[in-house]
């Protein structure tokens, strides 16, 4: 009998903790958005960045099957790591410091209208949205100004706007020649030089003869073409055709669909090497010496 007395004040003490924690995560939800300029921007939603000053857009960065490019030079491969650094300091925008509404005082926090304006578009998602203007640095040297588009109210936020969401290209684009996972499969091709190497199990082979190759050595050749930097870029309609003489040819694939070919030459007149990603308008400026250890990296895994 105890015991069915107790069932109905167990029954309201269970209806009681249901209610009070369905209440405190809705507070919690709630806590996460106040205070945040865009409260229903979603970094993962995000699809598209484009970047404006003096009322000309710039940059345009568009999310692809295969990760960010920038639209605006017809597709070249963004840096991933700044986009997204890029898109949590959109999400972390705050407005719970307001510093005025006046709409004279805007060039004095650099956020007029001919400034730098940044729009984030998300597909298809409503709401998730981001247009703002990045104005100067604050007085503490460690904040920004800035205000959303079609509005005249400035915020204090954290972080450096300038720097982040800069109007220039190349701070954008990829700083590596080759990227994707890990490589099992590597071409190196200059004048006789034919060298291929293919990761089977824990160990790297030579092909066409399946010699085992020194784990130290293969994975220096691996590290040296997969380190390979970017200095500058330029577009070339012409491709391949800018360059007067062919110094290498190289491929590295990872998995079945991540693969990558691209073709090294240099131009009479200009300094270093320059990487051409083969079928496209892509031209890299690269670094002759790296290009050279690439290739005596390779030719002395060619001949063991």
């Amino acid at each position: 009998m105890r015991f069915k007395k107790l069932l109905p004040a167990a029954g309201l003490i269970l209806l009681f903790l249901f209610i009070w924690f369905m209440m405190r995560d809705r507070g919690r939800d709630k806590s996460a958005s106040e205070g945040r300029l865009f409260p229903s921007f979603s970094v993962r939603d995000a699809s598209k960045i484009s970047i404006s000053e003096g009322g000309v857009r710039k940059l345009v960065i568009v999310k692809k099957e295969k990760g960010w490019v920038v639209e605006n030079l017809g597709g070249f491969p963004a840096d991933g790591d700044r986009v997204m650094e890029g898109l949590f300091a959109a999400d972390r925008l705050s407005d719970k410091m307001l510093i005025s509404k006046n709409r004279a005082k805007m060039p004095l926090f650099g956020l007029e209208d001919t400034g730098v304006l940044v729009e984030i578009s998300a597909g298809g998602a409503a709401g998730s949205a981001a247009s703002f203007y990045a104005g100067k640095t604050g007085p503490d040297y460690g904040s920004s100004y800035a205000r959303k588009k079609n509005d005249n109210a400035v915020y204090l936020v954290k972080g450096l706007l300038t720097d982040v969401f800069q109007a220039d290209t190349f701070p954008w684009l990829r700083k590596k020649v080759f990227t994707g996972g890990r490589p099992d499969e590597i071409s190196v091709n200059s004048g006789n030089l034919k060298f291929t190497m293919k990761f089977e199990g824990d160990t790297w082979y030579r092909l066409p003869d399946r010699q085992p190759l020194s784990a130290d050595s293969a994975n220096r050749l691996l590290a040296a073409l997969t380190e390979l930097g970017i200095t500058d870029y330029f577009y070339s309609p012409t491709g391949g055709k800018y360059f007067n003489r062919v110094e290498m040819e190289a491929f590295v694939k990872a998995g079945e669909r991540d693969r990558e070919r691209i073709v090294v030459g240099e131009n009479s007149g200009d300094s270093g090497c320059f990487a051409w990603y083969i079928g496209t308008e892509h031209v890299a400026v690269i670094s002759r010496a790296r290009i050279d250890d690439i290739k005596k990296r390779a030719e002395q895994l060619s001949k063991r």
